[in-house]
């Protein structure tokens, strides 16, 4: 499907530089979806799907990850 969707909330896509910020709010949880394009005016590149998958922090007995 073809579409523009907003993005997630915290979020920035810097298109100057071609970098994409996000900083999940407190307590996002889940698995996000997002596809990136370029276009040039005239055209479109083809999309690329990039799959976040935030889960909940967890420590182990040593406090590392």
């Amino acid at each position: 499907r073809d579409e523009t969707r907003p993005l997630p909330e915290g979020s920035f896509l810097d298109k100057e530089n071609s970098i994409f910020y996000w900083q999940p709010s407190p307590g996002f949880l889940g698995r996000y979806e997002l596809n990136f394009a370029v276009t040039d005016g005239l055209s479109r590149s083809t999309p690329v799907k990039v799959v976040v998958n935030i889960v909940p922090k967890r420590y182990m007995k040593s406090g590392k990850w």
